[in-house]
């Protein structure tokens, strides 16, 4: 029995932030859904029906002899499929759902997964596959045997936050562009980290260990001759530290510092590419580091101020939890230091038939009963149930005007019963005062 491929090419793409439909954006020359279609063709589905919508028009025209089907109204993929259902009707053989933005989808897969279909008796097979990072993608829960498991209760854990991401990286590179004053003097004391007077300006980052500690590194800039008519080059020396490590390009003794050119123009012409100083052992314990600076074209020698213009360098250490969000659809994400944002897990969302039958244990804590109904659990927008705000409080069930109501007739009652007491005390005295 051939199988019926659905092609869902109806997405309007907005992530792709283009006026063009997103399947019709080329790969090699080719639009997209045109690569899905003949992967389709080519493992052996019969009949390849193609489920358009945004941009139908332009869609179609790209897919000259291919059936068509319209979906009006975006309404999400598993609307999608039941615009076709007329359309395609009842297939014999297997029907194939796929995306029109897979482009990379190839024949063998897709006859694969037919083959699959067919000799389990699955009433239905999912594609999936393991990312190295899974961040912003959908997540499918699969057993040890490769099954899909339920979305029930049993399907749940207990979300688990981490405290770090990722692995500490140590520098390797310092980028430093500056522009050193053309008008400069040159120090006439022998250089000193500790005496201003001995170097001309200077400039302070942090790097990191192999470990993720971080490291205070200075760069200080030394002016060693001017131009003039015979040579009218300048010079400067760069003088590195770590903590109180000094960096040298040669092993010391001596240190040997970083020697930058200019030309009368005041353009960086050596070095043009990064400088390795030898490498360090820091005071932290961690490995030795081995750091370059690269000044690149963009340092020069103008008759402006010492200016940084761009400071960088590649070590990080690990990203340590900043924060965590649950949006509407209750995806958790927990962002970190590092810059890592990673998506956690999904709230789970519980109904029953007849909340009101439900035990209150105490501690906004609830248990079901014979009345409540048994535990319907779903994700957020969907079977009927609503979003997640984050960050509110539930607003009071309360109807303020009733128990304003309900309070002045309380009060009315207390009144009337305290005037009935008073004046059976006042009868009580004058019956006594009478005898």
């Amino acid at each position: 029995m051939d199988s019926v491929a659905l092609i869902l090419a109806a997405g309007e793409g907005t992530r792709m932030k283009s006026g063009v439909p997103k399947v019709a954006h080329r790969v090699l020359g080719v639009p997209m859904v045109q690569h899905v279609v003949r992967a389709a063709t080519e493992a052996g589905c019969g009949r390849v029906v193609v489920i358009t919508g945004h941009g139908a028009e332009v869609v179609e025209s790209l897919l000259s002899g291919v059936e068509t089907c319209r979906q009006d109204q975006q309404l999400g993929t598993g609307h999608a499929v039941m615009c076709a259902r007329e359309a395609i009707g009842r297939p014999e053989g297997t029907l194939v759902v796929l995306s029109g933005d897979t482009p990379l989808i190839r024949p063998e897969t897709i006859a694969g997964m037919v083959a699959l279909r067919d000799s389990s008796g699955a009433a239905a097979v999912v594609l999936t596959a393991r990312m190295a990072d899974p961040t912003g993608y959908g997540r499918v829960l699969r057993d040890a045997s490769g099954a899909v498991t339920a979305s029930g209760v049993g399907s749940t854990r207990a979300l688990r936050i981490p405290d770090t991401s990722g692995s500490p990286q140590a520098t390797t590179l310092v980028e430093a562009q500056v522009n050193l004053p053309s008008g400069a003097a040159i120090p006439a004391a022998a250089f000193d980290r500790d005496n201003p007077a001995s170097y001309n300006a200077s400039l302070a980052t942090t790097v990191y260990d192999d470990r993720g500690n971080p490291l205070n590194a200075t760069f200080y800039y030394r002016r060693l001759t001017a131009p003039t008519v015979a040579l009218p080059t300048s010079t400067w020396e760069v003088h590195g530290f770590v903590g109180a490590q000094a960096l040298s390009t040669t092993p010391p003794p001596p240190v040997t510092p970083v020697l930058l050119t200019f030309d009368d123009l005041g353009n960086l012409t050596a070095p043009l590419t990064a400088v390795a100083f030898d490498p360090v052992t820091p005071p932290t314990g961690a490995g030795p580091l081995a750091l370059s600076l690269d000044h690149g074209a963009a340092t020069t020698q103008f008759a402006d101020p010492f200016t940084i213009v761009a400071l960088d360098q590649d070590g990080f250490a690990a990203g340590r939890l900043d924060s965590v969000t649950i949006d509407t659809q209750g995806v958790v994400r927990a962002s970190y230091t590092n810059g890592d944002t990673a998506a956690l897990g999904k709230l789970a969302i519980a109904d029953f038939a007849n909340p009101q039958g439900l035990k209150q244990l105490g501690d906004a804590r609830w248990a079901p009963t014979g009345q409540s109904g048994a535990l319907l659990l779903g994700e957020a927008g969907s079977q009927g149930l609503g979003g997640i705000l984050s960050g509110s409080i539930e607003r009071s069930n309360v109807v303020l005007t009733d128990e304003l109501v309900n309070l002045i007739v309380a009060q009315r009652n207390f009144q009337a019963n305290a005037k009935a007491v008073e004046t059976d005390g006042a009868m009580t005295q004058s019956i006594l005062a009478i005898r």
